[in-house]
Formats: C-alpha cells, structure tokens, sequence
C-alpha cells in the first residue's frame, strides 16, 4: 500500500483503495446490521429491584425516583435499555445513569417510575429481562457497548 497526499492505494499500479467515505451507504448498512444482530444476543437476565435515590447519582446528574432510569454495573452512562418483567410481560426502556446494584443477585436497580410502569413497586424485586436498545449518538454514529454478564437461559 502506498499514501499519496490523503488517498490510499493497494499497489504500485495507483489503484484507490475504496474507503467508507466512497462507500457510506454500504458501510452504515453492515456496520448498524452487525450491532443489531449483536444487541439480539445480549439479553441479561436476573432481578432487578426498585431503589429511591435522592441524592447525585454516579455520572453526576440528580436522582429523580420518578424518571425512568436505572443503575447498572458495567454499561456506560446514557446507554438505553428494555427492562421487561418475565412475571407479566410488562416492559420499560430505562437510562442508564448510575452505578449498582451492590446487593449479590441483582443485576438492576431501576427507579420508582420505572418499578410501577414493570409492576412490581410492592414486592420490591423482580425477575427481569435486561436489553441493549441500538440508538444513534448526537453525532450520528449509532453504538451499542457494554458488558451483560448474566445470559438468559432458553
């Protein structure tokens, strides 16, 4: 390979290697079909609990009990999930914006709004379904990172 100015080429015969500027179209297309066959993979199950935080939450912002968020162990701040109680089938897409839970067994903690929107604000816990959700960035590009260390079992 060799660079002349900004264009690569693959050998002495000047031939431009094609970039993803010169094929967008293609390398959106693969790269958003790769991370959604990815998120489909990445479903975490466990239980989830409610928890009333009234003070700054671990990426700086106030707990508000009454939006819909949650706390996580290892995805980073923002990332969006669907939290489905496997009792009832209700779900909840949730902001990750806080770290925990720190009580063995529990893979999520998830605000009070979100706890009666997945009915189970009473009984405190529950069993749940935790899913990456794609989502496209303020810049465009669309992510999906993170560690679910809990699979669900078939």
């Amino acid at each position: 390979m060799r660079h002349l100015g900004n264009k690569t080429f693959i050998d002495k015969n000047l031939k431009p290697m094609p970039t993803c500027a010169s094929i967008a179209g293609l390398c959106v297309f693969l790269a958003v079909s790769s991370l959604q066959a990815f998120a489909a993979t990445k479903t975490e199950c466990g239980i989830a609990s409610r928890y009333e935080l009234t003070s700054r939450t671990a990426s700086g912002e106030m707990a508000d009990p009454m939006s819909l968020s949650a706390a996580h162990r290892s995805l980073p701040f923002g990332t969006k999930v669907r939290v489905t109680n496997l009792k009832n089938g209700k779900s909840v897409v949730v902001r990750i914006n806080d770290r925990g839970p720190f009580i063995k067994g529990r893979i999520i903690d998830v605000t009070r709004a979100a706890a009666i929107k997945l009915q189970f604000l009473q009984q405190g816990t529950a069993k749940v379904a935790v899913e990456p959700i794609l989502t496209t960035g303020e810049r465009g590009n669309t992510s999906l990172t993170g560690n679910l260390s809990r699979p669900c079992n078939s």
